[in-house]
């Protein structure tokens, strides 16, 4: 199962949106109230949609986005960018759950470290992976799709 929350820096004390998605392709998305379309809504991923998802998040290496390791690289890249702070940022989380081993990452502000680290291949990939997924919480991905008052893993 793959996990995914989006705390909008803007808004992050008003709740997070959130998409699971399950080896089956079964899709569950939660968007928070202050969403245009609020609610939790569940509906199915196309299998090849599915398998390209799943392979790029596979491939991912978690590792190279701990909070040691993104310090590190921004430590390395001072000399020629001057760090600023982003205030208001996104945070993004991303749960891999396969044969019973969990991986996590919370990242902040993806897209505005990727800028700073343009070489970093693992956070170019969380912010590709970050985008899709924010479509499909956005625009539901084109998916039929019915809304539900509640949903049970």
């Amino acid at each position: 199962m793959l996990e995914y929350e989006l705390a909008p820096g803007e808004a992050a004390h008003r709740g997070t949106a959130s998409v699971r998605i399950f080896a089956d392709g079964r899709v569950q998305m939660k968007r928070p109230s202050y969403w245009r379309q609020a609610g939790t809504f569940e509906s199915r991923l196309p299998r090849a949609q599915l398998a390209e998802l799943l392979q790029q998040v596979r491939s991912l290496n978690l590792a190279a986005l701990s909070p040691d390791a993104l310090a590190e690289a921004h430590a390395e890249e001072t000399p020629r960018h001057i760090l600023t702070e982003v205030h208001d940022a996104d945070q993004v989380t991303l749960i891999v759950r396969e044969l019973g081993i969990e991986r996590q990452v919370t990242v902040d502000a993806p897209a505005a470290q990727l800028e700073r680290l343009p070489n970093q291949g693992a956070l170019s990939s969380l912010v590709e992976i970050d985008a899709r997924l924010r479509r499909l919480l956005s625009t539901g991905g084109n998916l039929q799709g019915t809304p539900a008052d509640e949903i049970t893993p």
